[in-house]
């Protein structure tokens, strides 16, 4: 049964489906969207719990992968060319996994094999199984965030997830299962040697996300894959570096050039 999946477009020309990292939605990405909209017509969906996307229970790559192959072809896109991060670059490979094609493929710190390591999303996963205060507004959410030791970054993040109730902050993302999910998480992605598909691999500079042994299990299984290191940022490289990034993602996809 095909499952409800709220996403936002813009734009004409080729189709370009961005894919955002685990706590995250489809109005973090607006930017770069807005900027890829220049050239092409992009989707950004809210991932399944995610956003304004429906509950399924689980975060399971190939879960996902097939839910999100099934809204791609309800909405006649075939080969798109795809920006995903972090959790949602797991899942786009694993969309390549299942026979899915891209036309040209951007994983933003993620590689088939790396693994969630990073302490500071293990801290946002405790976070967010834990019960809310009443709040009343984002700038309070925030401050409550920073007052737990979240990160100012991380509790813009966060705060991007709430929906608020008279006082009652609900999370939009299924915060149960994802924070029991971290097994789900470390899975890798193994599928066969694709030959035809361009990726381009971006590293956060600070990130330890992609390390040599990652970039060298992708190489073996894409035959055509470039990897570009953007200085200064770390796993959330839109974030820490948005002009930059936006650059190379947007030359990628326009003429192959970085």
């Amino acid at each position: 049964m095909a499952k409800k999946i709220f996403f936002r477009e813009c734009g004409e020309g080729p189709d370009v489906v961005i894919l955002h990292g685990i706590l995250g939605c489809s109005d973090m990405w607006i930017p770069v969207a807005r900027k890829l909209s220049e050239r092409f017509h992009v989707v950004v969906p809210d991932l399944p719990n995610h956003g304004l996307s429906e509950h399924t229970g689980s975060i399971r790559f190939d879960n996902v992968a097939e839910i999100m192959i099934d809204f791609l072809k309800s909405k006649h896109i075939e080969h798109p060319h795809v920006v995903a991060h972090s959790y949602g670059a797991k899942v786009a490979f694993r969309m390549l996994a299942d026979g899915f094609r891209f036309e040209k493929f951007v994983a933003v710190d993620m590689l088939p094999a790396t693994t969630y390591a990073d302490q500071q999303i293990r801290q946002l996963l405790h976070f967010i199984a834990q019960p809310l205060p009443p709040l009343h507004s984002f700038a309070e959410a925030k401050k409550h965030f920073a007052e737990q030791g979240i990160e100012p970054r991380f509790a813009d993040l966060l705060a991007k997830g709430l929906a608020m109730h008279n006082g009652s902050p609900q999370w939009k993302f299924n915060a149960q299962v994802i924070a029991n999910s971290s097994a789900e998480l470390m899975q890798n992605i193994d599928f066969e040697h694709i030959e035809n598909t361009p990726l381009l691999a971006i590293k956060g500079e600070n990130s330890q996300y992609i390390d040599n042994e990652g970039i060298s299990q992708a190489k073996a299984v894409f035959g055509n894959m470039t990897l570009a290191e953007i200085p200064d940022a770390g796993h959330w490289v839109q974030y820490d570096q948005p002009e930059l990034f936006l650059n190379v993602v947007y030359n990628f996809l326009t003429n192959n050039k970085l």
